[in-house]
């Protein structure tokens, strides 16, 4: 059982990298594949439709008067703090 790290055990980023890594694409069953590749699509064509909402765009000013430098958005490029990213 997993537990904390304080309790002197594993992280569980590291237990599920560990078992992304050691995992072969023949063990994943089909139906997962296809879900993940349904999900996958799903959201890149939310996010390029999204993208161009009158709300995205004041959400987009907003997180610029807010934050400042950081990681590239997905579909601009622009740079944003990683926690404004999450939010556009």
């Amino acid at each position: 059982m997993l537990t904390t790290p304080a309790r002197g055990t594993r992280d569980i980023s590291r237990v599920m990298a560990e078992f992304i890594v050691g995992l072969k694409a023949g063990e994943i069953p089909s139906d997962a594949v296809a879900v993940a590749e349904r999900g996958t699509v799903d959201y890149f064509t939310v996010a390029i439709a999204g993208s161009i909402e009158p709300g995205m765009t004041a959400l987009v000013k907003y997180v610029d008067r807010i934050y400042a430098g950081g990681v590239d958005l997905l579909l601009t490029g622009a740079k944003k703090a990683a926690e404004a990213a999450a939010m556009v």
